[in-house]
């Protein structure tokens, strides 16, 4: 169940850089006894040398994880954002996609990967579902949406 323990955050306030964005979010992770120790520091480093953000329908998104030898139990997590900020592009330039939504991918196995991401691809590529995921304000609104899309 890769949302059964409910990692979502809505319409963050004082989240000023990707940094505190995604240790919040990889806290909660941690808090639910998901991932290791290593999970945290891992989602950093890798968003340093591999970055994650992207820019579909006007909207920034960054899809952050790290190696699945720091997960226990897969799980994705959600964060909304009421103010941008900078990713950088996942193409390796030097972009940067002032993001607004963050998937964080805790994932046990490497074959669960490839299918979320086309999952999550598929998403994102409708510009109502991400309207609707920007405007999301409870947790059942916001499963309610991924249940529509078909990712649970």
């Amino acid at each position: 169940m890769l949302f059964d323990k409910e990692i979502i955050l809505l319409q963050k306030e004082n989240v000023s850089v990707k940094e505190e964005a995604l240790e919040e979010l990889a806290q909660h992770f941690k808090d639910n006894g998901l991932v290791t120790d290593e999970f945290i520091p891992g989602v950093l480093n890798r968003e340093k040398k591999f970055p994650t953000g992207l820019y579909v329908n006007d909207v920034g998104i960054a899809i952050p994880h790290t190696d699945s030898d720091k997960v226990r139990s897969s799980q994705i997590g959600f964060m909304s954002l009421k103010h941008p900020v900078d990713f950088r592009a996942m193409d390796g330039s030097s972009e940067v996609i002032p993001v607004r939504l963050i998937f964080m991918l805790g994932l046990k196995e490497a074959h669960e990967q490839l299918e979320i991401l086309q999952k999550l691809m598929g998403l994102i590529q409708k510009k109502s579902v991400l309207d609707e995921l920007l405007n999301c304000s409870n947790k059942a609104d916001y499963l309610s949406v991924i249940k529509s899309e078909k990712l649970i």
